[in-house]
């Protein structure tokens, strides 16, 4: 199954739009870099792709953001995950995010040294137990 989606939260250059009681893990992107909405906004587009096989699922997804106001870029992200169910209750999984800021003057700029304009590499394992 694939899809395509768009989010935007929207931002004033000195005010945006915030979820403080949300996770923005499942939103853009899992390296977590926006977990607070940067002033300018976010403008998210990006692609995703799921398949199962001999009991595994793979997620696979790719984002490009850019910023509301001033519309300039803040980088691109990939993110790639692998789960398995084991019986009713039980799952273990395996994450990967990469996220590549852009450099561009406008970005460096605006956000100084927040975690918009590093770059990221993630992993995370994970289990789950249902009950």
């Amino acid at each position: 199954m694939m899809k395509a989606s768009y989010e935007r939260l929207s931002g004033t250059g000195t005010f945006a739009f915030q979820t403080p009681l949300g996770t923005n893990h499942a939103f853009q992107g899992t390296a977590d870099r926006f977990l607070t909405t940067p002033r300018d906004g976010i403008r998210d587009l990006y692609g995703s792709a799921v398949a199962t096989a001999w009991g595994f699922k793979l997620v696979a997804a790719y984002h490009v953001l850019e910023s509301d106001k001033f519309d300039y870029r803040y980088g691109e992200e990939f993110d790639i995950e692998l789960s398995r169910k084991l019986g009713q209750r039980y799952t273990l999984g395996l994450k990967y995010a990469d996220y590549d800021a852009d450099a561009n003057a406008t970005n460096l700029l605006r956000n100084g040294s927040s975690t918009v304009t590093a770059d990221a590499q993630k992993f995370w394992f994970y289990a789950v137990a249902r009950f």
